[in-house]
């Protein structure tokens, strides 16, 4: 792992821990192993650092999405399975990574503009397209008749909405639902589930 992938490695962490504000650039350089005269070489100020530590994230969750995707497409799975196929990674990136739903989180409450940079930034340089992907994929199911004729935009904000939910507003379920989750692990995969059970009788025709 080179420096700069390094210093955005521990920034990642101390930005979701204790959000751009909290934290200092002496400290990820410390966590990062790195002098804090070189992380000033890379990076000029801590806000450009947060930048590129949210574009990172944004390419790394969207490259691999749109990879599970395209090799699903050259194998020919049926649109119902390219849109269970697309839920599913993209819950399991957030799942897997609450680093990057912390920050998520941070940037759209202060400054919402750095994400759509970032999410700009991505389609730029690795022409991330899975939405076009899965839209494709949703138009075939409605012409073969699996699909109802829906909004696909409606149904794709409804898919992220659900997959971010839990991680954003695990605090509010707790609180108003007195929620409490033992085992973490097995709830996600219960919530996994349950999200793709609302997702098909939402959009499958029935017989």
């Amino acid at each position: 792992m080179d420096s700069q992938t390094k210093i955005l490695e521990a920034a990642i962490t101390l930005f979701a821990q204790k959000g751009l504000h909290g934290t200092r650039m002496e400290d990820i350089g410390k966590s990062a192993q790195i002098n804090k005269a070189m992380v000033y070489y890379y990076y000029s100020s801590k806000e450009n650092m947060f930048q590129e530590a949210l574009n990172m994230i944004v390419k790394r969750i969207y490259s691999r999405i749109t990879s599970g995707v395209r090799e699903a497409k050259t194998q020919n799975c049926s649109p119902k399975e390219m849109v269970v196929l697309f839920t599913r990674l993209h819950f399991e990136q957030f799942s897997i990574e609450k680093r990057y739903t912390q920050l998520f989180m941070d940037v759209l409450s202060y400054n919402p503009r750095l994400m759509q940079n970032a999410f700009i930034n991505a389609f730029e340089d690795q022409e991330i397209r899975e939405h076009e992907l899965i839209k494709q994929s949703f138009e075939d199911g409605v012409k073969q008749g699996i699909f109802r004729d829906v909004d696909f935009m409606q149904i794709f904000i409804s898919i992220i909405g659900m997959n971010l939910i839990y991680f954003l507003a695990r605090p509010i379920a707790e609180t108003l639902l007195n929620f409490d989750v033992q085992n973490e692990s097995e709830f996600l995969k219960k919530r996994e589930e349950s999200i793709i059970d609302l997702l098909l009788h939402g959009i499958m025709i029935e017989n």
